[in-house]
């Protein structure tokens, strides 16, 4: 019987698999292990537990976007219960009327409108009811170790220095005593090692003198009856008729040096008793003493011929304002 062999190991050989469809379809066939299971498990727990921890994160940015919001909304609510919202500190000469205005101060609100490099800051009081009219301001200035001020053997102006009170046109001057005792609390509760002082302006000194002059009182008001004191009235009614002219060199400079010895002692003559010196009136009023005279303390054209530049200047003891 004749075979052929190459049939007969065609027919009888199983067919050819591939090697890595071989292995996968054992793998497929025996029973999974523990080490499958584990590791299945585990893969399906770190999905899991990604999806839940990204969806949990969006939910904790959410709600924390969502509480400082209403933080937020919170603050500016308070804050405008408090302070209404004003219209970039108003002016001094808006059209009011002193009825109007009047009846606004006692129940005003205190601002600090601005502050430059130095410290100087201005505050300023106004009402919500008429947001563009600034009732009064007051500048403060920051302690100033060599001092701001000439008066003499000392200088003046160490400490938290008040000056520039102002009231609206239509308001007297004691308007503004809630700002200086905003000011003053303001400086207690931080505290001062040094006095608290004012510097006020002295409106109308120039012509006061002039008039002392005319009616021939100039040196028995200053208590002068020297030839220096003849000299310095000379120039104190030179200074009195054009104050412009103690800022020139040097001429200028020589008149204000022969004039300071009269020109003080009348300065604190009118400060104390010229119901024109409104703002010195609003400091002692609050508590502040006589301190002498700043010399040609304010240089600008107003002041030079209103009051020659002299300022009064007004002081509150320093171990009152160390207690807080």
């Amino acid at each position: 019987l004749f075979i052929d062999r190459n049939l007969a190991v065609r027919h009888t050989a199983p067919p050819t698999a591939d090697v890595g469809q071989s292995t996968t379809m054992n793998q497929l066939r025996r029973p999974p292990t523990m080490r499958d299971l584990t590791r299945s498990v585990s893969q399906s727990r770190k999905r899991v537990n990604g999806a839940k921890g990204e969806r949990a994160r969006k939910r904790i940015e959410e709600i924390d976007a969502r509480k400082q919001e209403e933080a937020a909304a919170a603050g500016r609510r308070v804050a405008a219960s408090r302070r209404p919202a004003l219209h970039d500190g108003g002016s001094l000469t808006s059209d009011h009327t002193t009825a109007r205005l009047a009846g606004l101060c006692d129940k005003a609100f205190v601002c600090a409108l601005d502050e430059d490099r130095s410290g100087k800051r201005r505050f300023v009081l106004q009402h919500a009811d008429e947001p563009s009219a600034r009732l009064a301001q007051i500048w403060l200035l920051p302690p100033y170790e060599p001092g701001r001020y000439d008066k003499g053997a000392v200088r003046a102006g160490l400490g938290p220095t008040l000056l520039g009170a102002q009231t609206h046109a239509a308001l007297p001057m004691v308007a503004a005593a809630p700002l200086v005792s905003h000011v003053l609390d303001s400086i207690r509760q931080y505290g001062s090692a040094e006095a608290v002082e004012a510097a006020a302006a002295l409106p109308g000194l120039s012509a006061w003198i002039a008039s002392l002059y005319a009616h021939g009182t100039l040196l028995k008001a200053c208590n002068l009856d020297s030839s220096c004191g003849i000299e310095a009235a000379d120039a104190a009614l030179l200074m009195a008729m054009d104050g412009s002219k103690i800022c020139d060199f040097p001429q200028g400079i020589k008149m204000r040096t022969v004039a300071r010895p009269v020109w003080e002692a009348l300065a604190s003559q009118y400060a104390e008793e010229s119901e024109a010196a409104e703002e010195v009136a609003l400091y002692r009023d609050a508590g502040a003493s006589h301190a002498g005279i700043a010399y040609v303390a304010d240089t600008s054209p107003e002041a030079l011929l209103q009051s020659g530049g002299a300022m009064s200047l007004l002081a509150w003891p320093a171990t009152d304002y160390r207690l807080l």
